[in-house]
């Protein structure tokens, strides 16, 4: 996952106590995407024995958060 060097990097550190991954991206499209995702972050979270918290993906409610950026570039207002 695009994550996981990051993740790597937390559990080897000494000075953090526990990692974990949160799985929220409904801004993924299509759904089929979006699970193939998840299911390699899951993978990933079971090789490495951390928790997994997977969040509903809620496209509905990023529809409407998002109304009006649609043709924002990527990186812009709708991804802060």
């Amino acid at each position: 996952p695009c994550s996981g060097a990051m993740v790597e990097e937390m559990c080897a550190a000494e000075n953090i106590d526990e990692v974990a991954v949160f799985f929220y991206n409904p801004n993924i499209h299509p759904r089929k995407e979006y699970e193939i995702r998840k299911d390699e972050n899951k993978k990933f979270c079971e090789k490495l024995d951390i928790p997994f918290v997977d969040v509903d993906y809620d496209v509905e409610n990023w529809y409407a958060r998002v109304k009006g950026m649609e043709f924002d570039p990527e990186r812009g207002r709708r991804c802060t």
